[in-house]
């Protein structure tokens, strides 16, 4: 999960698309580990949640990879769109510009999203007994949270 917060903002438009592909794969690989653990016989009750948790975390991040695409695309010196739409470098800049602030907007919800849900857990309050009698892999998932989720 830290891989989605790197902070890749100061990188080339090229970069930041390289850098969400590989984010993109291994959360494909994280969603596929995660459904077969769903259909085991001895699942944990929110596994089903998290494969639907992580879903929500890869649209998010494909939604911010379409749009530094666009940020490419516009970018480019003797690239497509701009020869297209017959408009100058400066009359796409704009638009470049929005589509990577577009792109940052996306990175940020699933950070925000998995920070809620430990904030829920933490807030919870669950009663010693019912923590104790729980298995050592729930309690350690019910007691800790990512270091970046202030």
């Amino acid at each position: 999960m830290d891989l989605l917060y790197l902070p890749i903002q100061e990188l080339a438009t090229e970069q930041r698309l390289t850098h969400v592909d590989r984010v993109l794969v291994l959360l494909q690989k994280s969603t596929q580990h995660a459904t077969f653990a769903a259909q085991s016989p001895d699942r944990l009750d929110r596994e089903q949640d998290f494969v639907r948790f992580l879903g929500l975390m890869a649209h998010n991040v494909q939604s911010a990879h379409a749009m530094m695409q666009h940020q490419a695309h516009l970018e480019e010196e003797e690239g497509f769109l701009c020869h297209f739409l017959s408009a100058t470098a400066e009359e796409c800049a704009l638009p470049a510009l929005h589509y990577r602030r577009r792109a940052d907007d996306s990175r940020a919800l699933p950070y925000q999203e998995l920070c809620l849900r430990h904030q829920m857990r933490r807030d919870a309050h669950l009663p010693r007994r019912r923590l104790s009698r729980r298995g050592a892999t729930e309690r350690r998932r019910a007691r800790t949270a990512p270091a970046w989720c202030g």
